[in-house]
């Protein structure tokens, strides 16, 4: 029978080992701050009527200035339920979402994320056309 002999690990060998498990421990830790970068979606998303103001592009983005219906439900930057009145503001417009055959004084229903996180913070995603008589519950116009 042969009898097995361990053999204790020299200072070197538990150096190298010591390093390998730090360099794990650290790629590990990496790797599951990279995913929590990931963009965590919006942190809300609103379906509101409005009109168009004004439609341009900035440095090749698509704006739309709309003055756009109150939001009751609208939740703040520190998640704290607000409200949002009436008013004109600008939206950026997500890739993909297509506002060729829109104009200003167009009556439209839209929806918009809003990201925190992100410049600019609110971005639609969606918009389509109303019909011309409909009403809208604008302050200030």
């Amino acid at each position: 029978m042969t009898e097995t002999r361990h053999q204790p690990m020299s200072a070197r060998r538990r150096g190298v080992a010591s390093s390998a498990a730090l360099v794990a421990a650290a790629l590990i830790v990496t790797a599951l701050g990279v995913v929590g970068c990931k963009d965590k979606g919006p942190a809300a998303s609103y379906s509101v009527r409005g009109q168009i103001e004004t439609l341009n592009a900035i440095d090749g983005a698509q704006q739309a200035f709309i003055h756009h219906e109150a939001i009751p439900t609208f939740v703040n930057r520190e998640g704290k339920q607000t409200g949002m009145m009436s008013m004109a503001m600008p939206f950026a417009v997500a890739e993909g979402v297509s506002m060729i055959d829109m104009t200003p004084g167009d009556k439209v229903e839209f929806t918009f994320e809003v990201h925190w996180d992100q410049n600019p913070p609110v971005r639609i995603t969606s918009i389509r056309a109303l019909p011309a008589d409909t009403e809208l519950e604008l302050s200030g116009m």
